[in-house]
């Protein structure tokens, strides 16, 4: 389940939460729990910016920043 949300033109937020279903075994690259993001363009004209946060159980969260040209 995932919802985005654009409360200005330049800003993007993005929300999800992940449930893994039917799976008896345990899988350390389960993308299960809560993730979050956001995009910002317009630093520049074309220049943007992407951040994400990913909880992936047993190693723990990682957070992925991109710079877009």
């Amino acid at each position: 389940m995932a919802a985005e949300y654009l409360p200005v033109r330049a800003v993007t937020l993005r929300a999800g939460y992940g449930l893994q279903v039917g799976s008896s075994g345990v899988n350390a690259l389960s993308s299960e729990g809560l993730s979050l993001g956001a995009s910002f363009d317009g630093l520049s004209e074309r220049v943007g910016l992407d951040v994400a946060y990913t909880s992936f159980g047993d190693l723990k969260s990682t957070v992925g920043v991109a710079l877009r040209a």
